[in-house]
């Protein structure tokens, strides 16, 4: 049975084994969108609800997905604090 990281081993996809498989998934998608016919051959599926998409619309949302994430810890882990704020509550 295929899997991601088998199937980024075999295309030379590159990814950081620390990182989420929703990560590789992302860079696969970014870097060989053009020549996947099925997303199954990887390892992975499509959910019914983003069925619809493209694997290029796909790739859009996931990294859309990550950047917010991104944003979200440097949020929560390295907010700067504003000048004239009060942050000693």
């Amino acid at each position: 049975m295929p899997n991601l990281k088998s199937g980024l081993e075999r295309t030379g996809v590159p990814f950081d084994p620390k990182l989420s498989p929703y990560c590789w998934l992302h860079n696969l998608l970014k870097k060989e969108h053009g020549q996947i016919n099925e997303l199954t051959e990887y390892g992975a599926y499509v959910l019914p609800e983003f069925e619809k998409f493209s694997l290029i619309e796909l790739c859009e949302l996931i990294e859309k997905e990550i950047l917010i994430l991104c944003q979200a810890h440097f949020d929560r882990y390295f907010e700067l604090p504003q000048p004239g704020v009060d942050n000693s509550a």
